[in-house]
């Protein structure tokens, strides 16, 4: 096998780290949107904040810095934002649902932009999975994102 870099647009290799622990994502998005905010399918296929709870429309969390970036142009990306869609990622949480300990599964909530614990998950509304505590109001947390 050879692996380097072979020409100006293919790169092969053996390994690939990175400090970074979540691949993401270029998506439409509307509006200006902010790492750690959940986001759903909205009407015209573009990402929108979440704004209620249990939404079979969810997508991903914006990402804070990924490890691996998909969709790149070389004209750039605008009108689009970086969504993680797989890993671990920090993501706004608030614990009006209950609070949420590492394990529980996440959804969205009626906070806009936030994701609560799911006490009553249905397919298609989950997230991902907590990896961190909050016992009351909003915070961040480290979430695995596990789209269910």
């Amino acid at each position: 096998h050879k692996y380097g870099v072979l020409t100006h647009d293919i790169i092969r290799a053996l390994g690939y780290e990175t400090i970074s622990s979540d691949v993401a994502e270029y998506m439409r998005v509307i509006g200006d949107v902010t790492p750690g905010t959940v986001l759903v399918i909205g009407a015209d296929g573009r990402l929108e904040v979440s704004t209620s709870a249990y939404d079979t429309g969810v997508a991903g969390i914006v990402s804070t810095a990924p490890g691996v970036s998909l969709g790149a142009k070389e004209e750039g990306n605008s009108g689009e934002a970086l969504i993680a869609v797989a890993g671990r990622v920090p993501c706004k949480v608030d614990a009006s649902n209950g609070p949420i300990s590492p394990r529980d599964l996440l959804t969205t909530s009626g906070n806009p932009g936030y994701a609560m614990k799911a006490t009553d998950p249905k397919v298609g509304t989950i997230l991902g999975k907590a990896m961190g505590t909050l016992e009351s109001g909003t915070g961040t947390i480290d979430v695995l994102v596990t789209l269910q």
